[in-house]
């Protein structure tokens, strides 16, 4: 048996709570929803498209403020269906870069953002999911100062030199070896776009397992994206069948408004309850 977590990212004040019961209603699965504090004005499915262009920059809308949405994850909490991850605080991106890539008051900004959600939803918020998988150095810095485990890309970009990054760094790297479905030259041009590029459709496969590094937890999560289809994914939830381990898989509620997505995410899900052996939890349980 392995752990599987399902992580849905984006909720926010603009996210009408009956499209949220439209997506995992007819599902019986504890899902875990990554959530924007105070969303901004930005380019995003997650928000209508009034809200993208000419508006004050410095608008934003806290999730309190739409008390049908509040009241609806507070209940969806209460009954064990849903769990809260923070994602981000406006998850604003700009062409500087995305939110948590590129401020210098990332500190001030993750514990305000974590403050509200606790004090809106009544929960204690343990998980931090950065805007875009995207963050700088001060950011993984500030999610450690605040002993939050952290869905991140184990790459080198915004990495301190230390020897627990190396230690970190040489036993993914072979994990990946003995697990790739490439040559070594394949491999390595992979690992090298992976780590250095921070390029993650290389689809190199992830530990199915914590790890510490930095002095922070983190998990690698497996990204389920349309166009990419499911193969991928396939293969990295067999791998963590096999050696039973963990598996977290992240998406988008708004993506099922496509109905080829929801029909890939449906065979997916048939493919896990019928040729493999899944525990399905909350992300917090992946950090146990």
């Amino acid at each position: 048996m392995f752990d599987i977590a399902i992580r849905d990212a984006d909720t926010n004040y603009h996210t009408d709570p009956e499209e949220l019961e439209r997506v995992w209603g007819e599902y019986d699965l504890p899902v875990s929803l990554a959530v924007v504090p105070n969303h901004g004005p930005t380019r995003s499915p997650a928000i209508p498209e009034d809200y993208w262009y000419d508006r004050d920059p410095d608008e934003r809308f806290p999730l309190a403020e739409n008390e049908a949405l509040v009241e609806y994850l507070r209940d969806g909490v209460g009954s064990g269906r849903y769990s809260v991850i923070q994602h981000g605080y406006d998850h604003v991106r700009t062409p500087a870069g995305p939110e948590f890539a590129r401020h210098g008051n990332l500190h001030e900004r993750l514990v305000a953002g974590r403050d509200h959600l606790e004090s809106t939803l009544g929960v204690d918020v343990d998980l931090f999911a950065p805007p875009d998988s995207a963050l700088s150095r001060t950011g993984l810095e500030a999610v450690k100062r605040e002993r939050m485990g952290t869905f991140h890309y184990l790459t080198l970009r915004g990495r301190t030199r230390s020897a627990e990054v190396v230690r970190t760094l040489a036993a993914d790297a072979l994990f990946k070896y003995r697990h790739a479905e490439r040559g070594l030259l394949a491999f390595a041009q992979d690992l090298y776009r992976l780590w250095a590029m921070g390029d993650r459709s290389v689809g190199l496969p992830a530990r199915p397992e914590p790890y510490r590094i930095d002095g922070g937890w983190e998990f690698t999560a497996v990204s389920l994206v349309e166009s990419a289809g499911i193969e991928r994914v396939k293969r990295q939830l067999r791998l963590a069948d096999e050696l039973e381990g963990k598996c977290c898989l992240a998406l988008h509620y708004h993506d099922f408004r496509s109905s080829r997505f929801r029909a890939q995410f449906e065979e997916l899900l048939g493919y896990v309850r019928r040729e493999l052996d899944p525990n399905f939890v909350h992300c917090e349980a992946l950090f146990d």
